[in-house]
């Protein structure tokens, strides 16, 4: 059970990591895309995910990624997260003790699911290694 427990948090810390990365990236081709600073956050961090895939496919082309790219991808987003900072205070909706309650449940439920064994068979062929 400790184990189950370790590794789920281990898993949300990494979506957690990565989400704040994302968006400091998309934060950051925002205001290079536009020259205004991002008042709020909104979907940059689908902006910093699709900058990200395009970098690495580039990146692809000339080396292998590694941990090089790793720590471009978050130590860059972090630094941009901190840089834009001010956007993280935003907020247009705060939910309640209610809904952040079931959001937690649905996040360690899926962080639980996701160290279960695979159980499509053809998730070898190309879902895992797209991933």
């Amino acid at each position: 059970m400790i184990s189950l427990v370790g590794s789920a948090t281990g898993i949300i810390a990494t979506w957690a990591a990565l989400y704040v990365s994302l968006t400091g990236l998309g934060l950051a081709t925002h205001h290079w895309s536009t020259g205004w600073r991002p008042r709020g956050i909104g979907d940059s961090a689908w902006v910093g995910y699709a900058c990200v895939l395009l970098a690495l496919q580039l990146w692809h082309l000339f080396l292998p990624l590694g941990a090089i790219a790793t720590v471009l991808v978050v130590g860059g987003g972090g630094a941009a997260a901190l840089a834009y900072r001010d956007a993280w205070t935003g907020k247009m909706w705060t939910p309640g003790w209610g809904a952040r309650l079931v959001a937690g449940i649905v996040i360690a439920w899926i962080a639980v699911r996701a160290l279960g064994e695979m159980t499509l068979f053809d998730s070898g062929m190309y879902h895992v290694p797209f991933m």
